[in-house]
């Protein structure tokens, strides 16, 4: 007859070595890093600075938007005013709905009215950033040119 005894160093010694794997699985496992932390600004430090040269772009959301129309009441582009929650900062980004055209864009900071700008001809344009981590605290503005140059339509975004 084996004594239960005999088999307890065998037990524990398997259940130590399963315990241990368990822990070093779970200490071991890669850890993941999102993007937007390498951001390459911080604070106002981000001020003027582009959202995706820095990586503030990566996470960010649209705190507000608006429609641009033109005279004839048709849709022809968007305003956006986007935040990242990671860097603290907004800007604005105006896409055309008339293909390549001149745009410009613009986000405001309300408390002291920093304004930084975006400006080129694409279907799509963004301006630099303006560090305002609280709610409420800027709003952007954009604007999309006719292809002939003769009119510009413009929207400003609520306050976001």
């Amino acid at each position: 007859m084996i004594h239960f005894s005999t088999w307890r160093f065998p037990i524990i010694f398997i259940l130590g070595v399963m315990l241990f794997l368990t822990g070093a699985s779970v200490l071991l496992q890669p850890k993941i890093v999102h993007a937007a932390s390498f951001a390459s600004c911080s604070g106002e430090g981000c001020n003027g600075l582009d959202p995706a040269r820095t990586g503030c772009s990566n996470g960010a959301s649209t705190a507000q938007s608006a429609l641009i129309y033109n005279d004839k009441h048709y849709n022809v582009g968007l305003v956006q005013l986007r935040f990242s929650p990671s860097c603290g900062t907004n800007w604005t980004v105006v896409t055309s709905y008339m293909g390549n055209t001149i745009i410009n864009a613009s986000v405001h900071r309300i408390y002291d009215g920093r304004v930084e700008y975006g400006y080129g001809k694409n279907s799509s344009i963004w301006s630099n950033m303006v560090y305002a981590p609280q709610l409420r605290s800027s709003w952007g503005s954009g604007c999309v040119w006719r292809q002939d140059g003769a009119a510009n339509y413009c929207a400003d975004t609520p306050i976001g």
